[in-house]
């Protein structure tokens, strides 16, 4: 479970979210919301990657109190990945594993999906803007996490991956109790049978579609 309480984020004193109470339990969600509504603001702040005003708890552990904790339970996928560009993509999912811990998933699976394989052992400097989401996902689904947030993370994929990556989502939802809220505006959003709901965020403040 996340919760939010009496949060709000501001840039420059203009304030971009502000929800009073909000309560995510375990489920697949997907999150809409216009270009500049905050929805990358609110999964990065969710995810313990930005400052914020109010209250955000993981299971019963605060973000400010705790944040190593939260990283822990709660990955997050950028709609814009960057990496140190003289690092290889098999660098960087070696010590995102070593620092998270092996996933009782196969995520051999997805890289095998992604066809990532062809590009890992490259300097992500030379990779397109597609390597880098699919290195940013798999780098997302390392360890063990409760939540997965993922910022437009079909973005740049081929249709065969985007299609990957929702079966590899629902696979990690029915089995392993993984709960995802996804940020897209792209099709792929079929989540199956455990799709539990859509949510709106607009005017700085949430609602369920």
């Amino acid at each position: 479970m996340i919760t939010l309480l009496n949060f709000s984020k501001k840039y420059n004193q203009r304030t971009v979210l502000d929800i009073d109470q909000w309560i995510f339990e375990k489920g697949l969600y997907l999150l809409k919301g216009v270009n500049g509504s905050g929805k990358s603001t609110l999964l990065q702040s969710m995810a313990a990657r930005l400052s914020f005003e109010g209250q955000i708890r993981v299971n019963e552990v605060f973000i400010k109190k705790s944040p190593q904790y939260c990283r822990q339970k709660v990955s997050y996928s950028a709609a814009e990945p960057l990496f140190p560009e003289f690092l290889t993509g098999r660098h960087l999912l070696g010590f995102f594993t070593k620092a998270k811990g092996a996933s009782p998933w196969r995520l051999e699976s997805l890289i095998e999906g992604f066809a990532a394989d062809a590009f890992l052992d490259n300097p992500t400097g030379a990779y397109s803007s597609g390597m880098l989401k699919k290195l940013s996902l798999l780098l997302a689904l390392t360890g063990e996490p409760e939540w997965v947030l993922l910022d437009e993370p079909y973005n740049g994929l081929d249709i065969q991956s985007a299609d990957r990556l929702s079966s590899f989502i629902e696979d990690l939802y029915d089995n392993y109790k993984v709960a995802f809220i996804i940020s897209s505006h792209q099709s792929h959003q079929d989540l199956g049978a455990g799709y539990q709901q859509t949510l709106l965020l607009e005017k700085g403040k949430l609602e369920i579609l």
